[in-house]
């Protein structure tokens, strides 16, 4: 009979895969595999998945400004340019941490109600990177770059 995980012993083998999932991600986009440790990519990606999902909803939530402890002050409500720099900010930030190459078809979801790192499964390229890497999914097939790990 299989023993059965408790929910911090759940957590520690997700946090794991993750890892390991990050990793293959680092590889497939060209990173020395010497260089690409999992643990270091994924709390880049989460710290960075948080920062950005606050920052989606508050762009749709409050008309004060924006204050990102990442990148500065953002106007979204008043400048039509604030949201494509945030953006184009969150998007060099994952290609630093890929060490210099974005995933294809990644790009940053403004819909705060779900994850704001994501990779289009439209994207020939993307598909098999979320499929090879192993990447979490949403429920229209999209590659979670950090998704919730909770030992659920």
């Amino acid at each position: 009979m299989p023993t059965l995980l408790n929910k911090r012993e759940r957590r520690a083998q997700q946090l794991l895969a993750h890892y390991a999932t990050c990793v293959k991600l680092a590889i497939a986009l060209g990173m020395d595999p010497s260089k690409a440790d999992g643990k270091k990519i994924s709390v880049a990606l989460f710290k960075l998945e948080r920062e950005a999902h606050k920052a989606m909803e508050h762009a749709c939530s409050y008309p004060e400004p924006y204050r990102s402890h990442t990148f500065g002050v953002f106007r979204f409500g008043e400048s039509e340019d604030a949201m494509d720099t945030y953006k184009r900010l969150v998007t060099e930030t994952v290609q630093a941490i890929f060490g210099g190459k974005l995933p294809p078809g990644f790009f940053v979801n403004g819909d705060p109600r779900g994850y704001a790192l994501k990779i289009d499964p439209e994207n020939k390229l993307g598909a098999l990177l979320i499929r090879d890497a192993g990447l979490h999914t949403d429920w229209g097939g999209y590659g979670i770059l950090s998704p919730t790990i909770d030992g659920d």
